[in-house]
């Protein structure tokens, strides 16, 4: 799950870097990359280490998870469930209320 994560941030932030987000990463890409490449490979290393009982429940929850998607879609082209359709979570514009997200913060105007 973690390594399908780093691979949407990175995808995201290389095909649609002027989308809004809920928090900002102030680095380029190629920062992005270096500062997940540790956790990347610590990981791989994990995942290589592991057992076989662990490597088979990874299989069956990525295999689960490809059957899961196509029904999902199903669900919602057919209407069975009511989706929320909201793209993007979006920060306040007022400053003033961007504060209270973030502890510490103090507002000032240059």
């Amino acid at each position: 799950a973690a390594l399908l994560e780093f691979a949407a941030f990175l995808y995201l932030r290389w095909r649609h870097p002027c989308w809004p987000r809920p928090y900002r990463v102030p680095l380029p890409l190629w920062g992005c990359c270096l500062l997940l490449l540790p956790t990347v490979l610590m990981t791989i290393v994990i995942i290589v280490l592991a057992g076989w009982r662990q490597k088979v429940t990874l299989l069956a929850v990525v295999l689960g998870s490809c059957i899961l998607w196509p029904l999902l879609r199903l669900m919602k082209h057919n209407e069975w469930m009511e989706f929320n359709e909201d793209r993007f979570y979006s920060l306040p514009q007022d400053p003033e209320e961007t504060m209270l997200l973030v502890p510490g913060t103090v507002w000032r105007e240059d």
